[in-house]
């Protein structure tokens, strides 16, 4: 289940935003202490705890807000061109500039370790 810090930072990329993507880092690890879940189990997790209005936007495919996984590599620059590659390609965010795409994290997430080349 999303906490209120969670919440909070995905209403404030709402709130500040026209689109919205979640990406959620995998790992091939499972039942482990810092990997409890399944992707699967996670993905229902979370949707389940979104708003209704966003989960429907979901399910319309409307481009307002998205969530997609990308997975976990042990190298941040390689993960970093990755997450960059995955939102250049997707199809939400053609025409964008970098300029144009902000990054949100909290605490213990990516921020220190990204290296890509969009904003955070």
């Amino acid at each position: 289940m999303l906490h209120e810090g969670h919440m909070s930072l995905i209403n404030r990329a709402v709130s500040e935003c026209d689109r919205v993507l979640i990406v959620i880092g995998t790992t091939d690890a499972i039942y482990t202490k810092r990997n409890p879940l399944e992707l699967k189990e996670v993905m229902s997790t979370i949707v389940d705890s979104l708003p209704e209005n966003y989960v429907k936007s979901i399910i319309e495919g409307s481009n307002r807000f998205d969530v997609t996984v990308i997975k976990d590599h042990p190298s941040d620059s390689y993960w970093s061109e990755n997450l960059d590659a995955l939102i250049r390609n997707d199809n939400r965010y053609t025409g964008l500039n970098d300029s144009d795409v902000v990054l949100y994290g909290s605490r213990n997430s990516f921020i220190s370790s990204y290296s890509g080349s969009f904003k955070v």
